[in-house]
């Protein structure tokens, strides 16, 4: 779930109507990891509940049913809003989100011309469809270039990776005539939507959806509107609960604690301890030990194992001359661990980081003084950026624009991936060759 493909526009204009239409709302950046051993990606493992989805079907009321599928797509007719942040009023949208939004819909609609380029006016009938607002011209934003002539918007490209599906949970009517709902929102990866079953199988009944995706909730307020016969929501506010989340992963949030640690110090080898005791270099066995089984496991290639647990990616590989730098373990036919990654762990990283925390909180974690942020800079935080050499340094990726932390020890490496709110979206533990 965490390899993600590089969409650039040329490929987006072919593909976006396709590809947008086919996934739901909410889709999460996520770019792809710059260290990574060959032959290493993972397959996706969601089982066939065709028959068992059916049952669950006639279980569920026709009532509740019929009214869960219709906010499905009504929702899914929002898919851009996947770009959007917590609003609670939608004025409160920033600009160049909503000209992102209103952009993708009318490329829905096959309003764009050979250049890619929509009218503004054509932005605007969806823009004050869904959210009542009209956007003015030549709005700042990294998406797009403004053509002064024409009034209109060409995209220089983005990232596409997934779905976030919601499915009602329970709803209510407002005095004003609005509706409120709570959704449940699983993070499906990409590889799900595209080679596995859809989001849409999963309508009848959500407790089939694989454990390992991570589960959250959303709360919306809109008011239902219709247009050409057609129902369509036009929203007033949006949020994810967190903390209402029915996430497996989230009962053990302390399972994991980092080894203590040095603020104004390198990060050490020490310091790549993770789950109870699990540290890059262990067997297979060893590690399956520590954890005490495994959610998920899979045969990715002949020297290539992989497991799933607690929301944490591990791979494992049989030492040979793909791997020159790893000096410690020894080429013998064991499976060794040589990385692991998550974006939904709900425990500790090294230094005590997790899954949200702020870029601010990272860097302070950390020894060097140039951590001021700079947009496309390839900032050193210590260390000289030499390969073989400790060292720490940020990067501003250009291909999703979210910053990247990477430190060290010259013998492991821990990257973490920023989203685009400069929180921590995933992270990252490697053997240095790996």
């Amino acid at each position: 779930m965490l390899h993600k493909k590089k969409v650039i526009i040329g490929i987006i204009l072919s593909l976006a109507v396709i590809t947008i239409g086919a996934v739901a709302v909410l889709i999460n950046a996520n770019p792809k990891p710059t260290l990574i051993a060959p032959d290493t990606k993972k397959p996706s493992k969601i089982q066939n509940t065709s028959k068992d989805s059916q049952m669950n079907q006639q279980e569920l009321s026709s009532e509740k049913l019929k009214l869960r599928t219709e906010y499905y797509y009504l929702l899914k007719d929002l898919d851009n809003m996947r770009f959007f942040s917590d609003f609670p009023l939608s004025e409160n949208i920033p600009v160049e989100e909503l000209l992102l939004f209103g952009y993708m819909k009318a490329l829905e609609a096959g309003w764009q011309d050979d250049s890619g380029a929509v009218k503004l006016a054509n932005v605007n009938t969806f823009t004050e469809k869904h959210f009542n607002r009209t956007l003015m011209s030549n709005i700042d934003t990294s998406y797009f270039t403004y053509d002064a002539n024409g009034d209109s918007y060409i995209p220089t490209g983005w990232d596409f990776h997934g779905s976030d599906p919601h499915y009602l949970a329970r709803i209510s009517n407002n005095p004003d005539g609005s509706v409120t709902a709570i959704f449940d929102v699983y993070l499906f990866g990409e590889s799900d939507i595209l080679d596995n079953k859809s989001p849409e199988e999963y309508i009848g009944d959500t407790s089939l959806i694989p454990p390992e995706l991570k589960h959250l909730r959303a709360e919306s307020s809109f008011y239902r509107k219709a247009d050409n016969g057609k129902t369509y929501l036009q929203m007033l506010s949006y949020k994810r609960l967190y903390d209402e989340a029915k996430n497996p992963i989230a009962s053990k949030a302390d399972a994991s604690k980092s080894v203590p640690y040095c603020p104004d110090e390198y990060l050490s080898d020490d310091e790549f301890v993770f789950a109870n005791g699990v540290r890059l270099g262990m067997s297979y066995e060893k590690v399956i030990e520590i954890l005490g089984g495994y959610d998920e496991a899979f045969d990715n290639a002949p020297d290539v194992k992989s497991i799933i647990k607690d929301g944490c990616h591990y791979g494992f590989y049989q030492i040979n001359d793909k791997y020159t730098n790893q000096s410690d373990l020894k080429t013998d036919g064991v499976f060794r661990l040589l990385n692991l990654s998550s974006e939904s762990y709900q425990g500790e990283f090294p230094r005590g980081i997790r899954i949200g925390d702020s870029i601010e909180d990272v860097l302070n974690k950390f020894p060097g003084k140039d951590k001021q942020l700079r947009k496309w800079a390839h900032q050193t935080i210590y260390g000289k950026d030499e390969i073989g050499s400790p060292r720490a340094y940020l990067q501003f990726t250009m291909y999703n624009e979210c910053y990247r932390f990477l430190a060290t020890t010259s013998r492991q490496v821990l990257i973490i991936n920023f989203d685009r709110k400069n929180q921590v979206r995933s992270v990252e533990l490697h053997k240095e060759d790996s």
